[in-house]
């Protein structure tokens, strides 16, 4: 917490006497993550809302939230981590807001058609009155054609969609979700392109926890992330945009996911249209110090290889076969992963010394 705390306050200085807007797309769940403190023994659910909480608390009032929510999910009846839908999970969602040191959200709702079919509408519907009745603000932002590669098309779109304003002393705006593909990136983007068009100074960073950048792709800890997004088909690969920014680096190439990096050229292109010039790969666009508050990584990887496992009867539940099929390989993985990785730092460990046998498997940065 106090790791990612430094990094947020230097992201917030105002070194240069300059006040600007940030917006701050929070990976994963904000409110809980189930996920972090099982593959992360210790990692407390709640660390994420606990630092918000404080950068809220330091703002004094400066700061706002935004709660995406991809509108294709409510429809198909996707399910949630808790068993109920995403239309479902809104209203326990928006509850939980309110026992929290946070501002009311503006909730998005992200994908609308033009045009929308008889059951979106009553959807809208039904949404519209949730809201209302619950006195929280919404906005609609729509399907474009061509994103994100069209790119002349993509900023027009923007254009069309309805945008949150916020007061100028609104200083930082996190940006959150019910789950993935609900549209975070795309509206801080839609944001950030609003806000220069009114002549406001606005940037963007990620807080981001999974995968870890700091460890290698088949890790058993990334191959937990995998595994928990193994019905959208998610993956890790080497961030190559960042080693070939940093070519002298020593130290081993970062990992990311797929979408990240796949979709980077085209990101960094609306980067550079809506003013944010400070970005050079994926990973910096990054807010995670995990990897440095990891002391015991064996452990880490026994929890991520029972998370893995734990989501292949999860998926098979939902009838979901691929996702299943896809979990049971990567189970494989970290298991091959802990023997190899053990057998070496064991044959280190007897060369070396009783001195190292104590600290063996202890640190994030071992390959």
């Amino acid at each position: 917490l106090n790791l990612q705390k430094e990094s947020f306050d230097a992201l917030l200085g105002d070194g240069d006497g300059a006040r600007r807007r940030v917006y701050v797309e929070i990976g994963g769940k904000l409110l809980h993550d189930g996920h972090a403190s099982r593959v992360l023994p210790g990692f407390a659910p709640d660390v994420k809302l606990r630092l918000v909480e404080s950068i809220v608390a330091s703002e004094r009032g400066s700061a706002a939230v935004l709660l995406c929510v991809g509108l294709p999910d409510c429809l198909s009846g996707r399910v949630w981590e808790t068993g109920r839908t995403y239309s479902e999970s809104l209203a326990s969602l928006l509850m939980a807001h309110r026992t929290t040191q946070l501002p009311t959200p503006t909730v998005v709702l992200n994908m609308c058609s033009r045009d929308p079919s008889n059951e979106e509408r009553e959807l809208l519907d039904s949404l519209h009155a949730q809201l209302v009745a619950e006195r929280v603000p919404y906005v609609k932002r729509y399907v474009i054609d061509g994103y994100p590669n069209d790119i002349d098309r993509v900023l027009r779109g923007f254009e069309k969609d309805e945008e949150v304003r916020f007061d100028d002393a609104v200083r930082v705006v996190f940006v959150t979700a019910l789950g993935s593909s609900c549209g975070k990136l795309s509206t801080a983007l839609g944001q950030l392109h609003a806000e220069r068009r009114r002549g406001v100074s606005a940037s963007y960073a990620k807080l981001e926890l999974f995968p870890i950048a700091r460890l290698p792709v088949r890790h058993p800890i990334n191959l937990a992330y995998e595994a928990a997004t193994a019905d959208v088909g998610d993956y890790n690969l080497v961030d190559t945009f960042h080693v070939d920014a940093h070519p002298n680096r020593g130290h081993p190439a970062p990992v990311n996911y797929n979408r990240d990096v796949e979709a980077f050229p085209v990101v960094l292109t609306l980067l550079r249209a809506v003013g944010v010039t400070s970005v050079l790969s994926p990973t910096m666009m990054g807010i995670n110090r995990a990897a440095e508050a990891i002391t015991d990584c064996e452990e880490c990887c026994a929890a991520s290889v029972r998370e893995i496992r734990r989501r292949a009867v999860e998926y098979a539940d939902r009838g979901l076969p691929d996702a299943t099929a896809r979990c049971h390989v990567l189970a494989k993985r970290a298991e091959a992963y802990r023997e190899v990785r053990l057998t070496l730092d064991l044959t280190e460990a007897a060369a070396s010394g009783p001195e190292r046998m104590t600290g063996m498997f202890t640190t994030a940065q071992s390959p």
